[in-house]
């Protein structure tokens, strides 16, 4: 999320989810979730959670409440390739809270057309999804939402679901601004003003010069691809 560029800053490294733990390489197929096949090189979770969607609604932007409804989530399998991927990066979540997470991403990214994967490549570096995450900056939650944008946004960045809404929004907003590149390209741009702001990437013509954005951008690509089953 757009942030001051702080030196020094430390980066959350994407090359393996958890330090020390074995990374599965993992091929989520796009498409509605309950249409999507998965393949991935190793079982999926086994367990079944437990989880009470939250009784407020989102707001009236993007629709009534139904991100628990089954029409989104028909396929286990589907719904587990995520839960997988999502407890490599943060293993310690409960079932309640990764149910909120996965569900919230694949309804927001079904219901603005966002691929759900490239999500979960941006939130996986933003806060390794650590939900009470917060940076020197002072960003907050999943998706590392500035308080002002998540004003702006009317999401509370301390409440999982609504921080994923805001971040798939955020994301959303800034693709449509590349609407007339290529998707690689346009997937780039859409990062770098993420990271640094859109501002920055209208003043440089592209991404900007910092090496954070630079690697940000290289390192959430790299992820996604990894995700998607792509070079």
């Amino acid at each position: 999320m757009h942030r001051p560029l702080v030196l020094g800053v430390i980066l959350l490294a994407l090359a393996g989810p958890v330090c020390g733990q074995t990374v599965h390489t993992y091929v989520i197929h796009n498409g509605p979730p309950r249409q999507g096949a998965t393949t991935f090189t190793s079982a999926a979770p086994s367990y079944t959670p437990t989880y009470h969607p939250p009784q407020s609604s989102p707001p009236a932007a993007v629709g009534p409440d139904q991100r628990y409804q089954q029409i989104y989530y028909g396929d286990e399998h589907y719904m587990n390739a995520y839960r997988h991927v999502i407890l490599e990066y943060n293993p310690g979540l409960r079932s309640d809270q990764l149910e909120e997470i996965v569900r919230s991403i694949l309804y927001y990214s079904y219901v603005l057309k966002v691929d759900p994967r490239f999500v979960v490549a941006v939130v996986a570096h933003e806060s390794r999804f650590h939900p009470r995450a917060v940076s020197p900056a002072g960003a907050h939650g999943l998706g590392q939402l500035m308080p002002s944008t998540a004003a702006s946004l009317h999401v509370d960045p301390q409440v999982p679901y609504q921080n994923i809404q805001g971040t798939v929004r955020y994301l959303k907003l800034m693709l449509s601004r590349f609407n007339n590149r290529d998707r690689d390209t346009r997937m780039k741009l859409a990062l770098a003003s993420y990271n640094a702001g859109y501002g920055a990437v209208l003043k440089y013509g592209g991404i900007p010069p910092y090496a954070e954005t630079r690697t940000y951008v290289s390192v959430v690509m790299a992820e996604w691809r990894r995700l998607s089953g792509e070079r």
